[in-house]
């Protein structure tokens, strides 16, 4: 899943624009936590954001 993500990532910034301030593989955790325990942005917030 990873890898598919870089390929898009990748692809996605040939165009130019800012890049995220959270990794890659932070943003995945962060999508599959919430698609999982449906926690509220505030609380994922709180875990990744320290």
């Amino acid at each position: 899943m990873l890898d598919i993500l870089k390929v898009a990532e990748i692809e996605k910034f040939k165009k130019g624009g800012k890049t995220n301030k959270l990794s890659l593989e932070n943003r995945l955790l962060m999508t599959l936590l919430y698609w999982r325990e449906y926690q509220t942005y505030f609380h994922l917030g709180k875990k990744f954001w320290y």
